[in-house]
């Protein structure tokens, strides 16, 4: 059953990857820059409905180096050259997508 999930979410990735969202995210209203806690490794945990808003504005997760890195729960790295494309179009350079337990994480720097 987790496969199934993991599938789906996947797959939902990956669509909102290849067709950016090209109006404002839905979401951005609740999320503030005081939301976002970098977790023990430096790295936010998002969900993947807020994705649209990473996508909208990456520059959002961006510490004041300049680095950013983000953590996918419950994906396939399927999904990981999709990723690396849009943080490439968006001016990041020097990104990774790391697979760990469960999931995906992004690291990417500008």
């Amino acid at each position: 059953m987790e496969s199934l999930l993991r599938l789906r979410r996947t797959a939902l990735l990956v669509f909102r990857l290849i067709f950016r969202p090209t109006c404002s995210s839905r979401y951005a209203h609740e999320e503030s820059h005081n939301n976002l806690s970098l977790e023990e490794h430096g790295y936010i945990e998002i969900q993947l409905k807020k994705i649209p808003l990473f996508l909208k504005d990456p520059a959002y997760t961006t510490d004041p180096n300049g680095t950013m890195g983000f953590f996918i729960p419950l994906v396939f790295p399927l999904a990981a050259p999709f990723i690396l494309f849009r943080l490439k179009r968006t001016g990041f350079s020097g990104c990774r997508v790391i697979v760990k337990d469960r999931g995906l994480l992004v690291i990417a720097s500008r």
